[in-house]
């Protein structure tokens, strides 16, 4: 009996060790295709956007940003400048998101006195409220839109981003009104016509691949409504970048 007992005693226990050994197994290798994966991903972004300067500001590096060939519409799209300009930057942007107001602070503004008043640079606005970190900038996005259709839509941009620390407890209705929007027009619009450009510009931004903000793609027009990709720029970047990717394109035939 005691024999027996120790039989199924010893048994257990190998079973046991056999279980554990597989369960190690399987989390280390688990945690090498995680490595390799992450380890992929980081060369394939590294390889699409080129070096960064270093943090000592040491060095002459490639500013990122990726070269692409492509198209894509922008048609019916909120834009500034000349419409027959013969670049495009499109924006893709949040209107609650801290990235997006800086560049609205620190880049746009240089971007509209050196190209877009200038007559050189289309600066096509586009939406991708993220919902699930920002709960009003979908409402937000269709407020601007509705407001587009009277003529205001860079008001409110301008009033939205500057005002972005406010953006939760501010009755964004009433914003739109302040900056001139006819308050029925507007009620309107929102019930019938604003989500449904907000819900393209989000389509398209997805197609990109896109999962953050700002996404800036910049080309040229090539029929109504339709640009050339060749770049893309992720994220709030300085004013330089833009100088950079603008400066090859137009010294580029």
């Amino acid at each position: 009996m005691m024999c027996a007992d120790t039989r199924r005693s010893s048994s257990s226990t190998d079973l046991w060790n056999v279980l554990l050994g597989v369960a190690v197994l399987v989390l280390a290798g688990v945690s090498a295709m995680g490595w390799m994966e992450t380890r992929r991903l980081g060369e394939r972004v590294g390889r699409l956007e080129g070096p960064t300067k270093a943090a000592d500001g040491g060095g002459e590096v490639e500013p990122r940003f990726t070269r692409l060939n492509g198209s894509m519409t922008i048609r019916d799209s909120a834009f500034k400048g000349d419409p027959a300009a013969p670049i495009v930057i499109v924006e893709f942007s949040d209107f609650e998101c801290p990235f997006c107001a800086r560049h609205f602070r620190d880049t746009f503004k240089r971007i509209d006195e050196r190209y877009i008043r200038t007559g050189t640079v289309k600066y096509v606005f586009r939406h991708l409220p993220l919902e699930d970190i920002h709960p009003q900038a979908f409402f937000a996005a269709e407020v601007a839109e509705c407001s587009r259709q009277q003529g205001l839509f860079w008001e409110i941009h301008d009033r939205f981003f500057t005002a972005q620390r406010e953006l939760r407890a501010l009755d964004l209705r009433a914003q739109a009104v302040a900056s001139g929007v006819d308050r029925g027009r507007l009620d309107d619009c929102l019930r019938e016509s604003g989500r449904k450009q907000v819900l393209r510009d989000l389509a398209d931004a997805r197609r990109l691949g896109s999962a953050g903000t700002p996404l800036f793609v910049v080309g040229r027009p090539a029929s109504s409504g339709i640009i050339t990709v060749t770049h893309s720029i992720n994220g709030a970047r300085p004013f330089e970048i833009f100088e950079s990717v603008l400066t090859e394109l137009k010294e580029r035939p």
